[in-house]
């Protein structure tokens, strides 16, 4: 009996409490878990209608996500809040072809129009697909964003309409880069005045080309994370940001990394460095560029290792006091240690450093 009269009294201090709230309680949850508070009362019949954030994973199961996909147009029409803070859409497996324009097109602009800040699409389709993706065009012509995140796991062009539009609010960019659109990604980095934090991913195994020439340019970029999971192909990335303070790569030892200009403001840097081999041809050549690369940011006072394979570092970092190194357990326990002495002569004012294996 008690413990009845304690749920009702719990339910009563929630009902209680100002619309307003309660409707920053539902912008927080995923928009299905948000609809089906309608059940709770009728105090809360409709209150959903109002949140200001969307979060809608079609799921994996079949059944699932079509009964959900299905009541999305309505879904949409009733929510009725002017101002929307964020957007986030995933599409999982099947269900992944009922969202292709003018259905996409449609919800996206609706909420674009709501002076959306925060927006992000995810296509995950469980592996390699060949299918290739258009993100709206529109997207990059919605001014109020101060965040974009577009990920896919194929191959995307970039929209037929495309014009070299200015972004000017635009803070936090993520998104997948492509042979097709790497100069378009190059060229929108360079249009975001205000762009202070970008990350940027290849993490496709399965493409056979050559490999990108990344050139990342912007005067105000403070955080820059590049993750490049193609184990056999060749990169080539230029940085051009003189006021970044964190630097984050994953890539093989078939990739380069370069800066324009010294990055005197830099203070983190994480390294993941992955591969067993690399072409004698190209052996020289890749270990002087990347030597210079770890001279660039020998200043840091963060540093982030993890190291895959037998993998040498001659580079002295002067100012680094906290050091992580991130080991892997393949590595025979001889190497493991010989790769901690080296980083250990690498770093003399060393206050403390963790290991993970």
């Amino acid at each position: 009996m008690s413990n009845k009269g304690g749920r009702k009294r719990g339910e009563d201090r929630l009902s209680s409490l100002p619309n307003d709230i309660l409707i920053r309680i539902l912008s927080r949850l995923p928009l299905r878990s948000a609809i089906v508070t309608e059940c709770l009362s009728s105090q809360w019949r409709g209150l959903w209608t109002n949140i200001t954030s969307i979060n809608i994973e079609t799921g994996t199961s079949w059944k699932y996500s079509d009964d959900f996909l299905n009541a999305l147009d309505e879904i949409r029409l009733r929510i009725v809040s002017p101002f929307i803070h964020r957007f986030s859409f995933e599409f999982i497996h099947g269900v992944q072809g009922k969202f292709k324009p003018p259905y996409l097109d449609s919800w996206v602009q609706q909420i674009c129009d709501r002076n959306l800040r925060e927006l992000k699409l995810t296509w995950c389709s469980g592996g390699w697909s060949s299918e290739r993706r258009q993100f709206p065009s529109f997207i990059f012509r919605t001014q109020s964003l101060v965040s974009i995140e577009l990920r896919s796991s194929s191959e995307w062009d970039f929209p037929d309409d495309w014009e070299p539009i200015k972004l000017p609010n635009l803070k936090n960019l993520g998104i997948n880069i492509c042979p097709s659109t790497c100069e378009w990604v190059e060229k929108q980095i360079q249009l975001c005045p205000s762009l202070e934090q970008l990350s940027l991913s290849c993490n496709n195994i399965f493409w056979t080309f050559s490999g990108l020439r990344i050139v990342c340019s912007n005067q105000n970029l403070r955080r820059l994370s590049i993750n490049l999971d193609s184990l056999a192909i060749s990169h080539n990335v230029v940085i051009n940001a003189p006021k970044i303070e964190y630097l984050a790569i994953r890539a093989s030892k078939m990739s380069t990394f370069s800066f324009a200009k010294k990055p005197i403001m830099l203070r983190e840097a994480k390294i993941d460095i992955f591969g067993t081999t690399t072409p004698p041809l190209l052996s020289h050549e890749i270990n002087h560029l990347m030597s210079k690369f770890y001279e660039n940011i020998s200043n840091v006072r963060f540093l982030g290792f993890h190291i895959n394979s037998r993998y040498n570092v001659s580079t002295v970092f002067r100012n680094t006091t906290q050091l992580t190194l991130t080991l892997d357990m393949y590595l025979s326990h001889r190497i493991s240690i010989g790769m901690v002495l080296s980083m250990l002569e690498m770093c003399p004012v060393l206050d403390a450093m963790t290991e993970f294996f």
